[in-house]
């Protein structure tokens, strides 16, 4: 049986669409915690390698960077909205130290942490004071 359809992603509704769907969600509901690729490989109920080609091919990275992307997204709102530091941001995000976030985050948004809270909070402060 062909589970990949021409354009090498598996077809919607196959297992393997399933099996991303579990990983992600893990990966959604985790992210704050401890996660190896073999949990999410476990996630997905497959093998590390199957779980590594099908985020290849469906999502066009890693699960480790997948993983790495989502749990700096989710550290944007506590830098826009909170006043916590970087290291419990880092730590909240699932990070092992502020060093190692604040190096993921400049690789992945092309600014420190610092800078980004600081220009994102002085447009929400412009944009709060113009409100009615």
């Amino acid at each position: 049986m062909n589970v990949r359809s021409d354009s090498g992603s598996p077809p919607p509704g196959s297992g393997l669409t399933k099996g991303i769907k579990q990983m992600t969600g893990f990966i959604h509901t985790h992210y704050a915690e401890k996660i190896t690729l073999d949990d999410i490989a476990g996630a997905g109920m497959m093998c590390r390698s199957t779980c590594c080609r099908l985020f290849r091919q469906t999502l066009h990275q890693t699960a480790i960077e997948y993983l790495l992307r989502y749990r700096i997204k989710k550290s944007l709102d506590l830098l826009r909205e909170t006043d916590l530091g970087i290291t419990g941001i880092s730590e909240a995000c699932g990070f092992n130290g502020a060093s190692y976030y604040t190096e993921v985050f400049n690789k992945i948004m092309g600014t420190s942490p610092r800078n980004y809270r600081r220009e994102n909070r002085q447009t929400c402060l412009i944009l709060h004071h113009e409100s009615p």
